[in-house]
């Protein structure tokens, strides 16, 4: 295992006890080291916090449950996703429209253009008379 260890200045660059860091971050695959680094320069193992955030960055999206879904909604700002299907999240985080939005839409406009329509053919009817 490499342990990745964090000093408490998050600026230091330099070597210690063999452990080469850089802006405040080394590895080393030795434990002994580690815990001299951990145990007597008070030195924090972050191991464990960043294989945690890799395993959750590498997780796809189509592998998300419906809350980790809603989770990364709220992350990114988005609104109205509360009560969506799993499928309708994923379009959503991913910026695409379903279908049914689409149909949705279509209808309205549709009505709106025949609303208007039956107004124009009135209004000429009136304009005759």
């Amino acid at each position: 295992m490499v342990y990745k260890i964090q000093t408490p200045n998050p600026q230091y660059n330099g070597v210690t006890e063999g452990v080469a860091f850089a802006k405040g971050i080394g590895y080393t695959d030795d434990l002994n080291i580690r815990n001299v680094l951990i145990n007597d320069y008070k030195y924090a193992d972050i191991s464990e916090v960043a294989e945690a955030i890799e395993v959750e960055a590498e997780k796809p999206i189509e592998d998300m449950t419906v809350a980790e879904l809603k989770e990364k909604a709220k992350g990114l700002k988005l609104s109205g996703f509360s009560k969506l299907t799993r499928d309708e999240l994923i379009a959503l985080i991913n910026g695409e429209s379903t279908s049914e939005d689409d149909e949705g839409k279509q209808e309205e406009f549709t009505s709106k253009e025949a609303n208007n329509e039956e107004k124009n053919i009135e209004e000429d009817d009136n304009d005759n008379q």
